[in-house]
């Protein structure tokens, strides 16, 4: 009987601005391909914010960015994703 061994891995979540601190190009590279991700969904055109009315203004949804920094069970870096 053969079996599988399962490897354990942990992911940790840093804030954008601190994994430009920490790992700039991986960063870079890895939320590139999210806002590429984003636009390729069309949800919508761009407005400048001085065209919103204040009520518009209000109802506008921030957006937060998080990678996530994986790593397997030797405690190697395995992935470096948002």
């Amino acid at each position: 009987m053969k079996v599988k061994a399962e490897v354990a891995q942990y992911g940790y979540q840093v804030s954008y601005n601190q994994g430009l601190k920490t790992r700039p190009e991986a960063t870079e590279l890895s939320s590139g391909r999210e806002v590429e991700k984003l636009a390729e969904l069309s949800l919508g055109s761009g407005v400048h914010e001085y065209t919103l009315s204040d009520a518009q203004r209000k109802g506008i949804m921030n957006t937060l960015m998080f990678m996530k920094d994986k790593f397997d069970a030797s405690g190697n870096s395995s992935e470096y994703k948002d």
